[in-house]
């Protein structure tokens, strides 16, 4: 019904699960990373990001990222000012 949040029985956990995914274009690739924390843990796949355009020669990539607390976290906006050249 609208307005009413539906309720889906599980067997599961209610545990979170952080999942950073990235679209490489043009090169048609998907790198993705799943972690349970998530400042360090997105700090990583950016780092895996960046080895893998090297790897391919890529000169640059724009990263875009919303407002997520661990995307704007001091430690990530500490990381991304050292990489902006």
């Amino acid at each position: 019904m609208k307005g009413e949040q539906q309720k889906i029985l599980h067997k599961g956990s209610n545990d979170k699960v952080n999942a950073f995914i990235t679209l490489l274009y043009p090169l048609n690739r998907i790198k993705f990373n799943t972690s349970k924390t998530r400042s360090n843990d997105f700090i990583n796949h950016l780092k895996s990001i960046k080895r893998y355009v090297r790897n391919r020669n890529v000169k640059r990539f724009i990263i875009v990222i919303d407002n997520a607390s661990f995307h704007v976290s001091k430690k990530t906006k500490q990381f991304l000012e050292k990489q902006s050249d």
